[in-house]
């Protein structure tokens, strides 16, 4: 019997943040070791930073929305 390892995404838990600020039309994106955070005014310029965020980490984005472009 031979055996293949397959390579997962990284772990939720190591995820880039992007989360909507509660009471307010901001959005937060948090670095995978929640030391770092920027506001950005839409969805779609938080998610962009996120992506390039989580491509330099090689982490995965998370997001509170539930939707991607």
């Amino acid at each position: 019997m031979t055996a293949i390892l397959l390579s997962f995404p990284s772990s939720r838990a190591l995820a880039i943040r992007v989360q909507r600020e509660a009471d307010s039309p901001a959005w937060l994106v948090m670095t995978h070791d929640r030391e770092h955070g920027w506001l950005h005014g839409d969805f779609h310029a938080a998610l962009s930073e996120a992506a390039e965020l989580a491509a330099g980490y090689d982490v995965c984005v998370q997001s509170s929305a539930g939707r991607w472009p």
